[in-house]
């Protein structure tokens, strides 16, 4: 397990491993790896589970570790085989976090006890009672499958399940939940669908599946084929690692299955989603198409992915959005560079929203900010911002522009291009002192205003402040053209990767 400032989570995790029926715990050995946390992480846990041992790992680089183990005299207090908790002195992501935890078990455990299996969990994740079981009989079961997943249901509502099956689409280099045409398990698939009914939702979900790919939120790994096929892609960071890995094991000539009755609950990966985060997945699943596609459909597959990134970073670029154009910008030069890790741009701050609209002065009458709303969705959280807006901070004037269907407004554009600047011509020679962007969505492209407020729906109040210039797009604009130059020259020269030992 790795883990990184989330105590209260880590510790729901762990509980959910130790209540687990028919498991003899003391034949479980328990590895956290605490990422760097700042939230006091790992001295919380020694609290509790008074471990065997704790590990310094003293490298910035995961494939690299440098251990110092301290042992103690001590026996768990969770009456587990044995409690290791590392401590790494950088955040490592969860592909560092995880190979620091394969390296403990060859260099540490393995040395003295024998190890069969691996179960990686999140620590966010709770387990089912009897998902450990499960995943032990359906291994006992096939000798060939070299990993076996969970099937995955939303932490906050235990009757929807949001993932089974994963297949990775060999001409395409894209991962959904139902085979290409052609997929060996096309046929298979679509019987069992036409059975159940669907893929998720509120259903019986029973039996064992083979797929391409299966999540670490909760994975159970045969170490003999961990140890043929080696560790996660160092490069990686978080996102794309385990589907990476499960398809080098499939490659290996071993299966990969999810057992539908191995019950993990956990927060949907879309739901954490972040410019960020798509970052790395969006590099790393190029970098996963080099090591399965080659010829004619990795480059047609590269170009694919690279133009729609280019081509998304050019639009939010244009349109308000440049905090996020600039990160899927670095999306597709990192992928072109290799540059590996940990992405060395961040995005803005998160403050509080009452406090920014006081920061930036526009909690007065003569403060002027225009709302921008694209969906339905967005006039609704609208309409609880204007309402805060209105009342408790000097009633700056407020102008909502919609588009055409999506609600009221007191500006309304339509889809093309003329109508969006068009609607915008009374506020050329008064701009706006702020506009508000819901969600990081928004395709009205606002000539004039020195700043935009970015509000994600989840945290409603919190936002992010983003300056804006004519200056800064076009200086956003020149990166834009280098950077798209290079990724056409990476697709047209870009040749299969064969994967390293033992870092994939």
């Amino acid at each position: 397990m790795v883990t990184w400032n989330r105590t209260a989570e880590a510790r729901r995790a762990i509980e959910s491993v130790l209540s687990q029926h028919g498991i003899d715990l003391g034949t479980v050995h328990l590895v956290v790896i605490d990422n760097a946390s700042t939230d006091g992480t790992t001295q919380a846990l020694t609290r509790w589970l008074s471990p065997e041992r704790t590990i310094v790992n003293e490298t910035a680089r995961a494939h690299e570790p440098v251990f110092a183990t301290t042992a103690t005299d001590k026996t768990n207090s969770a009456g587990l085989a044995s409690v290791t908790l590392v401590r790494n002195m950088e955040n490592l992501g969860g592909t560092g976090g995880f190979n620091t935890g394969f390296q403990v078990v060859e260099r540490v455990l393995a040395t003295h006890t024998n190890i069969d299996f691996l179960w990686l969990l999140d620590d966010d994740a709770e387990a089912d009672h009897n998902a450990l079981a499960s995943l032990l009989a359906t291994a006992d079961g096939d000798p060939n499958a070299g990993l076996i997943g969970s099937r995955a249901v939303d932490i906050a509502d235990r009757r929807t399940t949001y993932e089974t099956t994963i297949y990775y689409d060999q001409h395409r280099g894209r991962m959904g939940e139902t085979p290409h045409a052609g997929h060996r398990l096309e046929a298979d698939h679509r019987a069992w669908v036409e059975g159940v009914g669907d893929t998720r939702g509120d259903r019986a979900f029973t039996g064992v599946r083979e797929v391409d790919v299966v999540s670490a939120c909760s994975m159970l790994a045969r170490w003999s084929v961990v140890r043929g096929v080696g560790y996660w892609d160092s490069r990686y960071f978080i996102y794309c690692d385990d589907a990476d890995w499960c398809l080098r094991v499939g490659r290996a000539g071993h299966r990969v299955v999810c057992d539908l009755d191995a019950v993990v609950y956990h927060t949907p990966w879309f739901r954490k989603l972040t410019p960020t985060r798509r970052y790395y997945a969006e590099r790393n699943a190029i970098w996963t198409m080099r090591k399965g596609l080659s010829g004619r459909a990795l480059r047609r597959s590269t170009a694919e992915w690279m133009r729609s990134i280019l081509r998304e970073s050019l639009a939010a670029g244009l349109r308000r959005r440049r905090f996020q154009a600039e990160i899927l910008r670095r999306t597709a030069l990192d992928a072109a560079t290799n540059h590996q890790g940990k992405l060395d741009h961040t995005e803005p701050p998160h403050e509080e929203l009452e406090s920014a609209i006081n920061r930036l002065g526009l909690n007065r009458p003569d403060a002027h900010i225009v709302v921008l709303c694209c969906t339905p969705e967005q006039h609704e959280l609208a309409g609880s911002i204007l309402a805060q807006l209105q009342d408790g901070h000097g009633q700056p004037s407020i102008t909502v522009i919609s588009r055409d269907g999506s609600g009221p407004g007191d500006i309304i554009y339509h889809p093309s291009m003329r109508s969006r600047l068009s609607s915008q011509s009374k506020l050329l020679l008064r701009p706006p002192d702020a506009c508000i962007v819901f969600d990081s969505h928004n395709d009205f492209p606002l000539l004039r205003c020195p700043t935009t407020i970015h509000i994600d729906r989840r945290t409603p109040d919190q936002c992010q402040i983003e300056r804006d210039g004519i200056r800064g797009r076009l200086a956003f604009f020149a990166r834009w053209t280098a950077t798209a130059f290079r990724a056409t020259w990476y697709c047209l020269r870009s040749p299969k990767q064969q994967p390293k030992a033992p870092f994939g």
